[in-house]
């Protein structure tokens, strides 16, 4: 109930100061369950994606970041 009663003032808040943003992040795994991209759509990150490439010790061994900028 608690949960509830948070989320209804959070869209009487919303409503009230206008456009509310929204933005989607996506995350994929591999087959090991490894985060290997973060993607962003929407919002002031639009277009952003980070790819990671790990080793076969499952170590991160590089961070590649491409799209939006600021």
């Amino acid at each position: 109930m608690r949960n509830r009663l948070f989320c209804i003032g959070l869209i009487i808040f919303g409503g009230a100061t206008g456009a509310i943003a929204a933005e989607t992040i996506t995350y994929s795994y591999d087959a090991q369950g490894r985060l290997v991209q973060v993607a962003h759509s929407g919002s002031v990150n639009n277009g952003q994606a980070t790819t990671y490439a790990h080793d076969n010790a499952d170590n991160r061994t590089s961070v590649a970041v491409s799209g939006a900028s600021h």
